[in-house]
């Protein structure tokens, strides 16, 4: 585009440059760059995700009890055959008040609890739940103490 001023014929530049047309190479780097951005984001996500599973796995799911706020009981299950009958013996030692968390085997005919410290449950009840069942019986393995200390590097240790 030109224009002529009024004292001549000669062209006045343009107001702006004119913008070349864009090329392959450089739509290719843009969608590049995104997709990059992309990735680096969703390994964000991700690793904010582990974080998060790892913050869960620390207060034993998403209870809210920390694991180093708990005592370990392990009993013996007799008389679990399948599936339901593991159902049965978890539900059975969830209910009962003070109960953080349940694993229940049927391999190993066993029932790992944690149990809140400070709670007033003791083996007797957790056995008395399984037992109220007459299709198994429990009896105890062992029982560990609540851990004094939470580990290095958790909220409660700092």
């Amino acid at each position: 585009m030109s224009t002529t001023t009024g004292s001549g014929n000669a062209p006045s530049p343009a107001p702006f440059p004119a913008r070349p047309a864009p090329s392959r190479t450089r739509s290719r780097l843009v969608a590049h760059t995104m997709l990059g951005l992309m990735i680096v984001l969703s390994g964000a996500g991700i690793l904010w995700g582990a974080r998060v599973l790892s913050r869960q796995a620390q207060v034993g799911g998403t209870g809210g009890t920390p694991l180093w706020s708990t005592r370990e009981v392990v009993l013996s299950v007799q008389g679990m055959e399948c599936v339901g009958c593991v159902e049965d013996v978890r539900s059975e030692l969830a209910a009962v008040p003070g109960v953080a968390k349940v694993d229940v085997s049927l391999e190993a005919g066993t029932a790992v609890v944690l149990v809140k410290a400070g709670s007033p449950t003791t083996p007797d009840d957790l056995i008395k739940a399984v037992n109220a069942n007459p299709t198994h019986s429990a009896s105890l393995r062992t029982t560990a103490p609540a851990s004094p200390v939470a580990p290095a590097g958790t909220p409660a240790a700092r």
